[in-house]
């Protein structure tokens, strides 16, 4: 007697609009289209209805999904997972399982669970059935069919996953806005740069998948959003893994995209993907900006994170150390330290049971995908808890130590007299560094700084608080510290210096005047060599050239404060600029009868136009609309080389246009047109570079109807 054939499946229904809406994933491009892809956030429940040639029989039949990934897959990493359809639904929610919805006829409807912790990427899935009389059989006969390209992510709207994240409107924000701001600039005057994450546009999940394929983290780890995340800080940059992106800060971006023309992620990411080769250029807020990208994109809570007067510090001490002469003069072959204008990171939202039971460090954890220093063995920072930072424990996982240094270090003032071996700690300025931590406030986006949120106590406590002193008191000892002994060296001072810069800010084009501003701390008449300096620097501290110098002798009364001024030209800075504008103002302070010597420094930059954009009727789908871009030209002299790059997620791919010369004091202005393809609020996004004037940019929410 012949065996009863087997039910063979004629069709698998991934139900894609449905599940991809109850997963919060329908926003992917890769889930619309003709040949739309399942796209799953894990520890949620899903469903398929399969489809046989004949009766599916559920008390003599029986079905087993086999999902797998990885070219090796192997149930011990968590790459192959085997779940028997039940008849009822399995309340075990740490696992993978599945079971019958309805079944009757030649067609069954079946409930899957992906477990909370699984390994994040694409998988497959074999659809089996066979006979249940045929159970005991070594090789029992069973029919195969085979799905693939499932993608699974993390879910922030389930408890049970590490990356879980309570309140909605965060996870509206943190999750799924594809359009954000990062914030520029110096401690004195800083604005935003309007930037589009693009984690749901064409290609992207794929870019992201990649990353995580040519990182070849372990899919042991592929589940953990710690590792996940410490791979995404390294893949970012291209120093050691043949990653996104090459940063570069010497001020020639010839061989390919200036770090201040990119409004994005997307272009980056795609241009990645498709050539396997890094991208050119990036900086700071670049690799912090894509690297949120693939952080949302896969599901992990994410924000960019810009700490103005950043400290970098390189030889582990957590303080900021400037070497001088006695005549105040830098040091630089011993000044490796830094301070940048600011630093732009990025914090991913998770559980750190790792660290410590009782969950303190859970939470926000710092990110850095820009390379500045090796952490075991490799370009990267973090995760680091944000807790543990405002505490001074620097001795956690990942890299406490360094992110600490750049938002709570104290910068000391190193002097080296001749004859004298030891240098001298003459100053400790506590309040320098770590200056208005900045991300975006969840929600619309508004004008200027209007929606910017400070994350400056989250950071660290009051300024030379007990708490905060306390703070870094513990950060020297944790890491055994050179500095420590510094804090006992120090004199009673003579004078307080200050630098002053423009309180209302300077447009570009204008003069503007900086000060040294000396207070006598004693009760004798003092005087003192005052020397101010103008010199042109990169956003990362680097200098660039001389602007200006001036020397005067001065006497202060006791009791009493003295200003002395120094005014800058336009013609005397223009030309002599570098990226963003940027200036440091120094005053180099030394006493006469005395030893005492000061350096104080402020950093500072000259403003730029913004771009105006102007919609000419309402934005609709499919419809083509016309937008105008403009600015005046604020220099005497022409612009040439000139181009403008707009771009709008779900409205427009960048189009570049170049406007020819642009007058002195002129007005450049283009016109384009745009055709969105999804309704919704949307962000129009533009940028000007020319060979004059660089890193001026616009923006402008719409609607699309």
């Amino acid at each position: 007697m012949s065996a009863r054939p087997i039910p063979a499946v004629t069709e698998v229904n991934l139900l894609v609009a449905k599940n991809c809406t109850e997963h919060h994933t329908d926003k992917y491009e890769a889930t619309q289209g003709d040949a739309p892809k399942l796209v799953l956030r894990r520890g949620q429940q899903f469903n398929i209805d399969i489809a046989f040639d004949q009766n599916f029989d559920a008390e003599r039949d029986f079905l087993i999904l086999l999902f797998y990934t990885s070219s090796r897959p192997s149930a011990s990493r968590g790459t192959e997972i085997t779940i028997p359809v039940w008849r009822s639904k399995s309340e075990n929610r740490r696992r993978w399982n599945a079971w019958l919805e309805t079944d009757g006829g030649g067609k069954v409807a079946v409930a899957v669970y992906a477990s909370p912790d699984c390994v994040i990427g694409i998988w497959n899935m074999q659809v089996l059935v066979m006979r249940k009389e045929d159970g005991g059989s070594r090789r029992p006969e069973v029919t195969r069919h085979v799905v693939k390209d499932i993608y699974i992510l993390f879910n922030p709207w389930i408890e049970e996953d590490m990356v879980y994240l309570g309140d909605e409107s965060l996870r509206e924000e943190y999750v799924m806005n594809d359009i954000g701001k990062i914030w520029r600039g110096t401690s004195t005057f800083f604005r935003p740069t309007v930037w589009n994450y693009g984690q749901f546009e064409d290609k992207i999940l794929d870019a992201c998948m990649t990353l995580l394929e040519r990182s070849r983290l372990s899919y042991s780890h592929r589940g953990s959003a710690i590792q996940i995340s410490r791979t995404i800080s390294a893949m970012v940059n291209a120093n050691d893994d043949n990653g996104v992106l090459i940063g570069n800060w010497s001020g020639d971006y010839s061989a390919g995209t200036a770090p201040t023309d990119w409004q994005g992620s997307v272009q980056i990411l795609d241009q990645w993907a498709s050539s396997g080769r890094p991208v050119m250029f990036g900086q700071c807020w670049v690799f912090a900006g894509v690297a949120n990208t693939v952080l949302r994109a896969l599901g992990i809570p994410a924000r960019v994170v810009t700490n103005f007067n950043s400290a970098h510090d390189t030889d582990t001490t957590v303080t900021s150390d400037v070497h001088i002469d006695e005549k105040g003069n830098r040091l630089d072959d011993l000044n490796t330290d830094s301070i940048w204008n600011f630093h732009v990171w990025n914090e991913g939202w998770m559980a750190r049971a790792d660290l410590s039971k009782d969950r303190v460090y859970d939470g926000w954890q710092v990110l850095d995908a820009t390379p500045q220093e090796k952490s075991e063995g490799v370009f990267r920072v973090g995760p680091a808890p944000v807790a543990a930072i405002k505490l001074g424990e620097v001795g956690l996982q990942y890299d406490s130590a360094f992110v600490f240094a750049e938002v709570n270090a104290d910068k000391i003032l190193w002097v080296h007299r001749e004859g004298v071996d030891q240098a001298e700690a003459a100053k400790i300025d506590t309040t320098t560094i770590g200056k208005f931590i900045s991300t975006k406030r969840p929600g619309a986006l508004k004008p200027a700084n209007q929606d910017r949120e400070d994350l400056t106590s989250i950071y660290k406590p009051r300024e030379f608080s007990a708490e905060e002193r306390e703070a870094v008191l513990n950060a020297l000892n944790n890491s055994n510290s050179e500095a420590r002994y510094a804090y006992n060296l120090r004199n009673p001072e003579i004078l307080e210096c200050k630098v002053a810069v423009p309180e209302g800010g300077t447009n570009i084009g204008e003069n503007f005047t900086v000060s040294a501003k000396l207070k006598n701390l004693t009760v004798t008449e003092e005087t003192a060599q005052v020397t101010i300096q103008v010199e042109s620097t990169y956003y990362n501290g680097t200098i660039h050239q001389m602007i200006k110098s001036s020397a005067n002798t001065v006497t202060v009364p006791v009791g009493e404060d003295v200003e002395v001024s120094m005014e800058v030209s336009a013609a005397e800075y223009l030309g002599k600029l570098v990226d963003q504008a940027s200036v440091m103002v120094a005053a180099l302070v030394t006493m006469e009868g005395t030893e005492e010597v000061h350096r104080v420094e402020e950093s500072y930059r000259v403003q730029l136009p913004e771009i105006t954009i102007e919609v000419e009727d309402s934005l609709e789908v499919g419809k083509e609309t016309n937008v105008v871009c403009f600015f005046t030209n604020p220099l005497d002299n022409d612009l040439t080389g000139g181009k403008f790059i707009i771009e709008g997620p779900g409205i427009e791919k960048p189009i570049e246009i170049q406007p020819g010369d642009i007058g002195g004091k002129s007005e450049a202005r283009v016109n384009t047109t745009v055709t969105p393809k999804h309704k919704g609020s949307k962000v129009l996004l533009v940028s000007f570079s020319s060979d004059q004037l660089k890193d001026l940019d616009g923006s402008l929410a719409v609607d699309v109807l």
